[in-house]
């Protein structure tokens, strides 16, 4: 055992660029430990529990300062700090008869009880009486040092190296092949798929099994789920009705109670699926279960409602209603007060049960038949859902809610449908105007409007239409999407990931709200955080979307082997096989095999549209420093030959082409060239349409211009603003919760 120990007080040094550990030298930037010729990998949270020991050096750390420190305001487990911990023992040897470096103080925490030795000497250590401050978040360019002719990285502070080799190296393109094909579309998103579609995620709720406990009191019910009603009619074409009227009574109470209310995607999932109600309770982590059915027979009506006891199953409140078909929407409003009322006996505001709809049966079942079919999200459906709007208007004018109802049709024809936004936008426009004209607190008028803004790149207005919506309607989980998914599109990931939390809270099953939690998390470096999720969404129903996610995670934590290892033993199909073979390339390039990553491009052309391959082949070309190959890319790019079906691709077509023309310069070593050659470049992007949000591209294309003027004079004012403004395009994205560090 090592008795003596350095006092941290005693050490200074920037331990994020590397310390000395018993012969190890860690470097925290690249995730790694070398020793001589030896050297191995850490995660990245596995690197900065080490790190932060480090920085404690001597002290107890506790559980608390280990989730402060490494985690953030990430909720984890306990397990998340006992396998990083368990991966830096393994790693240094540590075993369990004698802890030489890492002991375990009962009750308290952890302590690094090696001493260290930092590689830097600008940076002290904390000793025991000194404040623990954290890391900065400024990226310092050392203009100092002389960048080797070998690239630009050098040109940037080591704490910027370990981002910049990652996004402005090989994966500078490669990102963009798998970012385009999602584009606008992927933010968004439908919230009414298949069941087959749709995903549960396992949620920490336990229910008592035990039978004997009594029904809960109404008062203490906090969150309710309302199952689609079931169609006793016979007759399918009913169904509409059973579908609209549970959404009528779940959107009712979400307007006129603080209860939390599961949304329509989440309860959907359990349309005709005969489960036992604890188990659905239990994955929509709610109190209790509105349950009913509907049969309509000649004219009359017959509704039974009961709300179930999620802990036991037990009813809490039943009854049933038999009324005229004339009568139906006096019954699902009656329905809502009732209930409304048994939950919340307070409640007066009778006003918001009737907001935004009609005393017309007939416009009223048309807007239930437009909703049923914009649900759908097909080309085919949105169009019916189009005219069943249009012909609800035509009974009743003033129906606010079929007015954003229209809109909503109309603008994802846009995209799901073939509808270009120039065709629909002055009539979306028109309808919304009217829709708020007549009910200006429709929070589903705000969040339509928000959506055009966004689809006509106004995106504050935008956000603010979306905050709006959420400020009326607080559990509107579709508003806290979209308004998170805006955040994102302006790369504040910290507000879009918050967002995106309240909808998964909201709506726990909607498979696109799971996709974009994760996605966020992916965003912001929580890349075990991100497999954690994926893995819990998975558990109920497996998907090949969240699979995909899985590769990316691993992608970008550097597993290139989990990534070939997963895609191998799952055979992806449909639209998600060409994604698997994009990143099954993108590790096998950060492999450097590359003679199999050109294989692959060859054997998997069939898959692959051109824009995918001509980007693939760019970043082989990249990693394989050979310019000749870029430029047969640029100029396949510009041939007649190219063709890409997306209107975003086709716009940055151009612009890209030329940004290769410049890499082969700089590749060449031909710096005056390539300076030149990123001139044009940068025109060419600023009078196209190319409206890409790529800061990865951004950066890089600063860095290579900057070292290009650099290489030829050390003194270019211009290429000293260049770093500073990639620099400054860092740091923002650090603010905003990217996970850049």
């Amino acid at each position: 055992m090592h008795t003596a120990m350095n006092k941290a007080s005693e050490n200074t040094g920037n331990l994020s660029r590397g310390f000395i550990l018993d012969g190890w030298e860690v470097l925290p930037l690249a995730g790694s430990l070398k020793k001589g010729e030896k050297q191995l990998h850490l995660e990245p949270k596995v690197m900065d529990v080490l790190l932060c020991l480090a920085r404690h050096q001597g002290e107890v750390v506790s559980r608390d300062t280990l989730l402060s420190e490494v985690w953030g305001k990430v909720i984890v487990t306990d397990d998340a700090i006992n396998r990083c911990i368990s991966e830096v023992r393994t790693v240094l040897g540590d075993t369990e008869r004698q802890r030489n470096y890492i002991r375990t103080i009962p009750r308290r925490g952890y302590s690094l009880i090696f001493p260290i030795e930092p590689l830097y000497e600008d940076e002290a250590v904390p000793g025991d009486s000194d404040e623990v401050s954290a890391e900065s978040d400024e990226l310092p360019i050392d203009n100092n040092v002389s960048p080797p002719r070998t690239g630009v990285f050098s040109v940037f502070s080591p704490k910027v190296l370990r981002t910049l080799v990652v996004i402005a190296g090989p994966l500078l393109i490669m990102l963009l092949a798998k970012n385009f094909d999602f584009g606008r579309q992927g933010k968004i998103e439908n919230d009414g798929l298949t069941n087959d579609q749709a995903l549960p995620v396992v949620v920490d709720h336990s229910i008592s099994g035990d039978l004997e406990l009594a029904a809960l009191p109404l008062d203490r019910i906090r969150s309710v789920a309302v199952l689609p009603f079931v169609n006793l009619s016979g007759n399918p074409d009913h169904e509409y009705f059973s579908d609209g009227l549970s959404e009528d009574i779940r959107n009712a109470l979400m307007s006129a109670t603080n209860l939390r209310v599961a949304a329509r995607t989440s309860s959907m999932v359990f349309k005709n699926k005969p489960m036992d109600v604890r188990t659905i309770a239990t994955q929509l982590n709610v109190d209790a279960l509105l349950e009913g059915t509907v049969r309509i027979d000649n004219e009359r009506l017959r509704i039974t409602t009961q709300l179930t006891d999620a802990r036991n199953g037990y009813s809490i409140w039943a009854t049933s209603y038999e009324r005229s078909v004339a009568d139906k929407i006096e019954i699902q409003t009656e329905i809502a007060k009732e209930l409304a009322q048994q939950l919340a006996p307070s409640l007066n505001n009778s006003s918001e049960f009737m907001k935004g709809v009609t005393s017309n049966v007939q416009a009223h079942d048309y807007y239930l038949l437009g909703r049923h079919h914009w649900h759908e999200r097909t080309a085919d459906s949105l169009k019916l859902a189009e005219e069943y709007f249009k012909q609800a208007l035509n009974l009743d004018p003033e129906y606010a809610l079929a007015y954003s109802g229209l809109a909503d049709a109309l603008m994802f024809q846009t995209l799901y449908g073939e509808k270009k936004m120039d065709e629909i936008k002055d009539e979306a426009y028109t309808a919304i105007l009217r829709s708020l004209e007549l009910e200006p607190d429709l929070a589903e008028a705000h969040a339509s409007h928000g959506m055009l803004l966004e689809q006509t790149a106004r995106p504050e207005p935008a956000r603010n239409a979306y905050r709006k919506a959420v400020e009326l309607k607080p559990q509107y989980s579709m508003a806290h999407m979209w308004l998170g998914s805006s955040w994102l599109d302006s790369r504040d990931v910290k507000k879009a990931h918050k967002h995106y939390k309240d909808a998964l809270q909201l709506d726990p099953l909607h498979p696109q709200i799971q996709t974009n939690y994760a996605h966020s998390l992916t965003m912001q470096g929580y890349y075990d955080e991100a497999l954690q999720a994926l893995s819990d969404f998975s558990k109920v129903t497996p998907s090949e979307k969240f699979l995909k996610l899985q590769l990316e995670a691993r992608l970008a934590l550097g597993q290139y082997d989990e990534v070939l290892n997963l895609a191998v033993g799952h055979n992806f199909t449909g639209e998600y096989k060409p994604y698997a073979n994009i990143y099954v390339l993108e590790a096998l390039i950060q492999l450097q095999h590359i003679d199999k990553a050109k294989r692959m491009v060859i054997d998997n052309g069939k898959l692959m549209d051109d824009w995918q391959i001509a980007l693939t082949n760019g970043s082989i070309s990249v990693v394989d420093r050979d310019p000749e190959g870029l430029k047969a890319v640029a100029d396949f790019m510009l041939s007649e030959d190219f063709s890409v079906k997306h209107a975003m691709q086709r716009s940055c077509t151009e612009s890209f082409a030329y940004y290769m023309y410049a890499l082969t310069d700089y590749l060449q070593g031909q710096y005056e060239k390539a300076d030149k050659a990123f001139d044009y470049y940068h025109e060419k992007l600023a009078a196209s349409d190319c409206l890409m949000n790529e800061p990865e591209l951004e950066i890089a294309a600063l860095l290579y211009h900057s070292d290009s003027k650099l290489q030829s004079n050390r003194e270019d004012a211009d290429a000293l603003r260049m770093l500073e403004e990639a620099e400054s395009i860092l740091h923002s994205l650090a603010e905003q919760g990217s996970g850049y560090s």
